[in-house]
């Protein structure tokens, strides 16, 4: 029987965020934590921000920056913007993609995470109740992918086959891990993805998504997809041929509109 669940007691968000040319601007990460408390129905629901470091080898105002940045982050989580559930965990060091998630999932207390890194929008919705249920499901999936192109077969989604789950939810399974947004069970990071991945500092090898990648086709080149998928339950969201269900924001397009805004606001006060 599949389990009835309330989201707020078995989800907890995930969002990392990371120095970026943006800041000390908050409107990337505002941005992306809205379009999903908005489209994904996550009232109650805790999130962790989640804080990579800066570099050391960077000699540049960015450290500044990024500081004022996680200032207003602060602010902006005691005046409860985000969510009346929010916890920010700060890296004195640059730990990488890999690091700043381990920090997460071991303060996370709930079955299921949601992982979004802070430049991803939702843009449109999604059934999150549904989905943890799938997730919970251990005959459904241990992670669900919202795809950022359409659902076809291609680069990583090489295999992706339609997988029938009791939860009534339109599943695919793949052949790709990837640490775009996703709902993944916490038993699938504690012992599956967190042992194959370390914390590195950005800029060094790929700590996080490289490992597993590697790791899942490995096993699929060794006992067959069947099998390989039996063992990670990584999943699509939709159908075959679905439209996205997330898009990658840039950050530079969103940092040349903030200057031309400022530059305006100058100019209109020039007598």
């Amino acid at each position: 029987m599949v389990p009835v669940v309330r989201l707020k007691d078995r989800l907890t968000v995930i969002c990392s965020t990371s120095p970026v040319a943006l800041h000390p601007s908050t409107e990337l990460v505002t941005r992306s934590i809205t379009s999903f408390a908005l489209n994904a129905d996550l009232e109650g629901v805790r999130y962790i921000i989640s804080c990579d470091g800066v570099p050391a080898d960077r000699d540049d105002d960015l450290g500044q920056r990024y500081e004022e940045y996680k200032e207003r982050l602060r602010l902006a989580a005691a005046q409860t913007a985000f969510s009346p559930r929010v916890e920010l965990l700060e890296s004195p060091t640059a730990i990488g993609q890999a690091g700043v998630v381990r920090r997460g999932i071991e303060r996370t207390s709930t079955d299921a995470v949601l992982f979004v890194e802070h430049d991803w929008e939702l843009v449109r919705p999604i059934p999150s109740l549904q989905i943890v249920s799938a997730i919970l499901d251990e005959d459904a999936a241990r992670m669900i992918r919202l795809n950022k192109r359409s659902n076809r077969r291609k680069r990583y989604d090489s295999v992706l086959e339609p997988h029938g789950s009791r939860t009534g939810l339109p599943l695919l399974r793949t052949g790709g891990w990837s640490a775009n947004p996703h709902f993944a069970s916490v038993a699938h990071y504690r012992e599956r993805v967190l042992p194959l991945v370390k914390d590195t500092a950005r800029g060094s090898a790929p700590s996080l998504e490289y490992p597993l990648i590697k790791a899942y086709d490995d096993d699929i080149q060794a006992s067959g997809f069947d099998d390989a998928w039996d063992a990670w339950r990584v999943c699509i969201l939709g159908e075959i041929r679905e439209a996205p269900f997330v898009r990658h924001l840039d950050g530079r397009q969103l940092e040349r509109k903030q200057a031309e805004a400022e530059a305006e606001a100058i100019a209109q006060t020039v007598v």
